[in-house]
């Protein structure tokens, strides 16, 4: 919870309110992370094809979720892959183009952080506080400072 907060909330706010809009995150609920934990795996893992040995063959993420969904949604919705957030937006490619103009050299995880870094130094006296409480990203990890 403590990186989705650091860095993948924190950016679906400011992006949310910056279009008067306010995003929701109802499976961020204490109560249902606590019952969601108690569900047995083999339920939010499935394997999906029959056929295969117990061992291989395709799994479908969220079994039990989708299935709990399946009368309510299009099952094009409720079946899709799984996707990171901001894949297929759009969004992820007008970052980039957008920071290349900003950083000198290629546009990583380390140069974004260190304009950012950057811009708020500049913006404001006392960016340490800020700077404290945000996540640093390190070697596919996000680390809380």
């Amino acid at each position: 919870l403590g990186t989705m907060h650091n860095i993948n909330l924190q950016r679906v706010d400011r992006v949310t309110m910056s279009e008067s809009l306010e995003a929701r995150t109802p499976f961020l609920d204490r109560d249902l992370i606590d019952f969601a934990q108690s569900i047995p795996a083999e339920l939010k893992m499935r394997r999906t094809d029959p056929d295969a040995p117990d061992t291989t063959g395709p799994t479908t993420e969220k079994w039990i979720l989708r299935k709990a969904c399946e009368d309510l949604l299009p099952a094009a919705l409720v079946w899709r892959k799984k996707a990171q957030f901001d894949e297929g937006s759009g969004t992820v490619d007008a970052l980039s183009s957008a920071l290349a103009s900003l950083i000198d050299g290629p546009v990583t995880r380390q140069s974004e952080g260190a304009l950012y870094e950057r811009i708020l130094r500049d913006a404001y006296v006392n960016p340490d506080r800020v700077l404290e409480a945000a996540g640093t990203w390190e070697a596919d990890r996000v680390f809380a400072d």
